[in-house]
Parts: structure tokens; C-alpha cells; sequence
């Protein structure tokens, strides 16, 4: 739960998961029907409403601010805990070489020793009780790091739906080319591949003179890194 009035953050397999019906259920048993459901374009994160009034709510924190190797945590609907150990932030397996949207957010959470008794749509909390991610795919302990999810979700506050800013490209992270020298693997290379443009057609990039090649390596006061990509300055 997010808001005091029913805002819930999940991950998209949940409601894929083919069930004729899905409800929301609280620790002390309550159910909910859902109201509303917005998906997330950028990545595999859901937001539901269900009508409440002063629902208890978790605070929310930044992956970013987790240690190596720190103990997080995560539930189930029949409130077990399962103790994890966080890993970083990187890409899936195999997407590093890949050809990455401007609009898609393709770096995933990951904790060591997934059981697979954690749920896809459950939390991943940290040391203080926060928020830090939205569990994903519970064999491999991929989860989708909150940062990530809330922009959408403030724009969902203040618009009704989960939008973001739309630039129009597609990139190289040579941050996360390991065959690169250290002093120029950072950046992100405009490119085509995977069938795609390197630059969309009336996209604001293509307004604002970007062509394919251009390497963009800093946007206003941020620059490109293995921490920090094209997408998630965006």
C-alpha cells in the first residue's frame, strides 16, 4: 500500500496470472475488489486501487541507498518473511550488449539465494522497514527497484494515468560494455538494431538534431554511467 486510500504498487504477472477474479487482501484479512488498474509501460510494475480510508501505508526508499551484500526481505499473503541478500542494480542476463528504448527501464534488483516461495508482486524491504522494490520473477530474485515506479505513479497522482517524458531514442550503454576501456565506457551511443530506429521519426530527439551515431554522455547536470543510464536520467 502506497496511500492511505488504496493505492497498492504490484508487479504486472500478478494480474496476467490468468484468475478469473483478483482481490486484494490486508494482514488483518480484509478483502478489497480493485477499483482501478494502470500499468506501468516502462517496466513490468502495476498500480491498483481498491476503496479504503486510512489504510496503513509503507514508507519508501531508494535501491540506490542499499549496501552490498545489506539483508533485505519480503513476504507472502500468508506473512512469512524471507530473509535476502541484495546484490545491485544491473541489467537481466544478456541485455547488457542489447539495444535499450529511451522510454523503457530495463535494470532490475536482484537479491542471491531466491526462494522460490517469494511471490511475484511482493515487497522487497530493508533494514528500516522501506520499500525498495517490487518483487518480479521469484526464481531468479529479480525485482524492480522503486525508483523506478514512482515518477509514473506521482504522474498517475496528479494526471489519473502513469505516464512519463518521452524522448525518442535508441541507445548503446556503453557503460555496461565490459570490453571497453574504463576512461570511455560511459555514455549512451545512438543506434539502431532489433529492428528499431536509432532516432523516431517527430520524437523530441529528432527535433532537438540528434542523429544516429551521437554519443549523448551527460543530460543538463547528469552524467552517464554504470549507475546512472539514458533511461533512467529520462
Amino acid at each position: 500500500l502506497l496511500t492511505t486510500d488504496g493505492w497498492i504498487v504490484t508487479s504486472q504477472k500478478v494480474l496476467r496470472s490468468g484468475a478469473s477474479r483478483i482481490i486484494a487482501i490486508t494482514s488483518d484479512r480484509v478483502s478489497y475488489t480493485l477499483e482501478k488498474v494502470v500499468m506501468d509501460s516502462s517496466n513490468d510494475a502495476a498500480f491498483v486501487k481498491i476503496k479504503g480510508e486510512r489504510l496503513p501505508t509503507l514508507g519508501t526508499s531508494s535501491a540506490g541507498d542499499v549496501s552490498p551484500d545489506a539483508t533485505l526481505f519480503s513476504s507472502d499473503s500468508n506473512k512469512r518473511v524471507y530473509r535476502l541478500r541484495y546484490l545491485g542494480i544491473t541489467y537481466g542476463e544478456g541485455s547488457e550488449n542489447a539495444v535499450h528504448s529511451s522510454e523503457k527501464l530495463e535494470k532490475f534488483l536482484f537479491v542471491s539465494s531466491p526462494d522460490t516461495s517469494i511471490q511475484p508482486g511482493g515487497p522487497l524491504i530493508n533494514v528500516n522497514g522501506e520499500l525498495v522494490g517490487i518483487i518480479d520473477e521469484a526464481t531468479t530474485g529479480r525485482a524492480i527497484p522503486f525508483e523506478y515506479v514512482y515518477p509514473a505513479f506521482r504522474e498517475l497522482l496528479k494526471t489519473g494515468k502513469a505516464g512519463r517524458p518521452y524522448f525518442g531514442v535508441n541507445y548503446l550503454d556503453l557503460s555496461a560494455l565490459l570490453y571497453l576501456r574504463k576512461e570511455i565506457a560511459r555514455g549512451a551511443e545512438i543506434i539502431s538494431g532489433a529492428g528499431r530506429r536509432g532516432v523516431l521519426r517527430g520524437s523530441p530527439a529528432a527535433n532537438a538534431g540528434i542523429v544516429e551515431s551521437d554519443i549523448i554522455i551527460k543530460v543538463n547536470e547528469d552524467e552517464l554511467g554504470n549507475k546512472t543510464s539514458l533511461s533512467e536520467v529520462i
